[in-house]
């Protein structure tokens, strides 16, 4: 059992569409206590995120981290808040199309 507990971010492209059984980590490795984030958001779902899930780790998916960099660039671009519910929901629209 481990004490505390171990993040791990892939910040690659490696897992991303149309390369999508790719994974960084041998999925072996992967454990319960551990929290994995992959900020890749096509597919929504990468085979590293659904690996951890397999075993019970508490994964982050890239989706949120892509729409609240939109959020932040329309603010500098416009001076104007968006509202980011609506943002994120077309996100998740658009993408949604394109998984399989």
């Amino acid at each position: 059992m481990m004490k505390g507990g171990y993040l791990l971010v892939n910040t690659t492209s490696v897992g991303m569409s149309p390369n999508t059984e790719d994974i960084l980590v041998e999925p072996g490795l992967l454990t319960r206590d551990l929290i994995i984030c992959d900020i890749i958001y096509h597919p929504l779902k990468t085979r590293l995120l659904k690996e951890a899930q397999r075993v019970g780790a508490k994964t982050i998916g890239g989706l949120d981290m892509l729409v609240r960099q939109g959020v932040l660039a329309f603010e500098k671009w416009t001076g104007q808040k968006p509202r980011e519910r609506i943002m994120r929901n077309e996100a998740l629209r658009l993408l949604s199309r394109h998984e399989k």
